[in-house]
């Protein structure tokens, strides 16, 4: 369980995982910035940026945030993005490679080599806005949120609603 999200969020008892991996992520953004500028003084070698990238990246895989997992694979697409911007590589192979590395990520996420539980539920409920115990998901649950506030904001625009009154606009 130490390697788990359970295990790396313990340190700390209101920690959710995906918090933990929004620092995580946070974290890779700096240190690659640094190093596609090139910045010496943030790092005395590249070995320890390495380091560093696949330290952070296990975490935030370990820590089975599926957010956060997909915002980890566009970090490294706009970063591989402006890497080859900074060296100057022709358009079509700038492009070429970006789709084939969304091509790659999507691949892995439909694989799911971590057989990670929300994916499978996700496969297996389907798309359809509900928060219904037995039917909701991941992205379902936020669906349904968002639909009801959406309504609530066109039922209630102009004047909206009060803190007292939210609970049974809901």
């Amino acid at each position: 369980n130490k390697f788990s999200w359970y295990g790396l969020t313990r340190v700390f008892n209101d920690w959710h995982p995906t918090n933990v991996s929004v620092f995580c992520n946070l974290a890779i953004a700096i240190l690659l910035h640094y190093g596609i500028q090139g910045e010496k003084w943030f790092f005395r070698r590249y070995s320890y940026l390495i380091a560093a990238l696949v330290f952070l990246s296990f975490c935030v895989f370990a820590l089975y945030s599926l957010t956060e997992i997909i915002v980890w694979g566009c970090l490294l697409l706009f970063f591989t993005y402006r890497w080859m911007q900074h060296r100057h590589m022709p358009r079509p192979v700038i492009l070429g490679s970006g789709v084939a590395a969304i091509v790659l990520l999507t691949g892995l996420l439909y694989a799911n080599p971590m057989a990670m539980d929300k994916i499978k539920k996700l496969r297996t409920t389907g798309w359809h806005a509900t928060d219904r115990q037995d039917e909701r998901n991941v992205l379902t649950m936020r669906m349904a949120k968002w639909e009801t506030h959406l309504d609530i904001f066109q039922k209630h625009f102009l004047f909206g609603t009060t803190v007292g009154d939210i609970r049974d606009v809901r």
